[in-house]
């Protein structure tokens, strides 16, 4: 018989072949009595749509997250919180009948345990790429309420404190190849840290979402629904919008929604001392952290977008250095 491969190996098909039998595993010990599993997403993580005799759940396997088990406990900590908030719309976690949030199980040749939660599958239909002015309002009272409203930990929970810009990481670029990129991303790397803690001693930090994008996001009407939360850390508020802001900007046009974002919103960079060009760097640096990661992450169809997204990252790096404001190629200003 053939030795096992690393799953980090595989190939995506065969990635989600070994990963569905735990998604069934998963389903049965929540107690769902699954009548079909379809996969939702397998990137980062991998999730799982589960229709049951219950209603409709997702099951998210961490694949590539670093989460600890008390991390988890601080996701599912603010998830119940924010269920018990009529003003905030959020994916509801589901228990086992035993009572388990956080479900586990070992996978072959896999560096560290498989772990699984369940939510309620959230209503609605994808927030848009373009959203209307009137759905830009929505989506800065949805942030602000959460920054208004974050979790209190219970004492066998943690969330980790970002720090740095790209969560402490090394710059592996050298490493595969990229040495002569490395000079560039170090210079962004130091910019965009040193401004942060620049806010980090202007804003207090707290719990916040870190990946509030449009694809964590659906909608019903001008109504928002937020989903993913296995990202949630303590960092300032404003880390928390340049982080989102860094996705929407592959959007054409949505410049002038972050003008208008800022109508609706409590405040602004500048009001913590973060000029609007400090401000680039900060949605900058959410693409040198991707790029960082997409280097070793588990999926294989990302890893093999390595070469052309770091020529990418170095293309917009380099505009920014030259005209202060950062901007993604696809999407011309």
């Amino acid at each position: 018989m053939p030795p096992v491969k690393p799953f980090n190996d595989l190939s995506k098909q065969s990635q989600v072949a070994t990963l569905r039998p735990f998604a069934q595993k998963f389903a049965n010990e929540f107690g769902l009595e699954p009548t079909s599993i379809r996969l939702a997403n397998h990137g980062y993580n991998t999730t799982f749509r589960i229709e049951s005799t219950r209603g409709t759940f997702a099951v998210r396997i961490n694949i590539n997250s670093p989460r600890t088990l008390e991390n988890i406990r601080g996701e599912i900590a603010w998830t119940s919180q924010l269920a018990e908030n009529p003003k905030i719309s959020a994916a509801i976690p589901y228990c086992s009948p035993s009572g388990e949030y956080i479900l586990a199980s070992d996978l072959p040749r896999f560096d560290r345990p498989l772990y699984a939660v369940c939510y309620h599958w959230l209503p609605g239909t994808p927030y848009p790429t373009r959203p209307s002015l009137k759905l830009v309002k929505s989506y800065a009272e949805t942030l602000h309420l959460l920054h208004e409203n974050p979790p209190q930990l219970p004492q066998n929970a943690e969330l980790p404190t970002i720090n740095d810009v790209i969560l402490g990481q090394t710059l592996n670029f050298s490493d595969f190849g990229y040495e002569n990129y490395t000079l560039l991303f170090e210079k962004i790397l130091d910019k965009a840290n040193f401004i942060y803690h620049k806010l980090q001693f202007s804003q207090t930090s707290q719990i916040i979402h870190y990946d509030l994008h449009m694809g964590n996001m659906k909608r019903s009407g001008e109504q928002i629904h937020i989903l993913d939360f296995d990202d949630c850390c303590y960092a300032p508020p404003l880390f928390d919008i340049s982080t989102a802001f860094f996705y929407f900007r592959s959007q054409p046009g949505w410049r002038k929604r972050e003008t208008q974002f800022w109508k609706f919103f409590p405040y602004s960079p500048p009001d913590f001392g973060v000029s609007w060009q400090d401000w680039e760097y900060l949605i900058a640096s959410r693409r040198l952290l991707l790029a960082n990661e997409i280097l070793t992450i588990a999926n294989p169809e990302i890893r093999a977008l390595t070469p052309k997204y770091t020529e990418a990252t170095a293309e917009q790096f380099q505009r920014l250095e030259q005209s202060g404001s950062y901007s993604r190629l696809d999407a011309p200003d």
